[in-house]
């Protein structure tokens, strides 16, 4: 009967070091899957913000505009010579 050489790791050692070594490459999927899915969900997010502020200066340009269009008739009321 032959033993094991020195180095020889075995049939079920090397089942086992197989199995560890799948269950580390899906770990290191489902970290890659859930880094992926946080990455989205930031670049929505900054999405989300870049359409905020475009409303947000569409609206500050309206009101301006708006503000702007009721002084010129205010000025217009009050002094209508002037134009």
């Amino acid at each position: 009967m032959v033993g094991p050489k020195p180095g020889d790791i075995g049939p079920i050692k090397l089942d086992h070091l197989m199995m560890m070594n799948e269950r580390n490459h899906n770990a290191l999927d489902r970290r890659e899957y859930l880094l992926m899915k946080h990455v989205r969900v930031v670049m929505q997010c900054l999405h989300l913000a870049d359409e905020l502020g475009r409303m947000l200066q569409q609206t500050y340009c309206c009101s301006i505009a708006v503000l702007r269009i009721q002084y010129q008739e205010q000025m217009v009321y009050r002094f209508p010579f002037v134009s």
